[in-house]
């Protein structure tokens, strides 16, 4: 947990923290790819994910805010 905190300080210190309420997000799934998918999934399952977020997440909730999207919508 320490290790996300010390993460988190440096994205708030290095100006790259876009607060959720501000991010739509299609914009989320970019950055959760580059910074956590790409190093802590296997191959396979990234593409499973990218296509299930292509196919059926992202057209109907990629232009929402992070903050309005809630389980009950999906």
């Amino acid at each position: 947990m320490n290790d996300e905190l010390v993460k988190f300080k440096i994205e708030v210190e290095a100006g790259e923290y876009i607060s959720p309420g501000k991010l739509k997000l299609k914009d989320f799934i970019v950055d959760w790819e580059t910074k956590y998918a790409k190093r802590n999934l296997g191959d396979q399952t990234l593409e499973a994910y990218k296509g299930n977020l292509k196919n059926h997440i992202l057209p109907n909730f990629g232009e929402q805010r992070v903050d309005q999207v809630k389980a009950i919508h999906v």
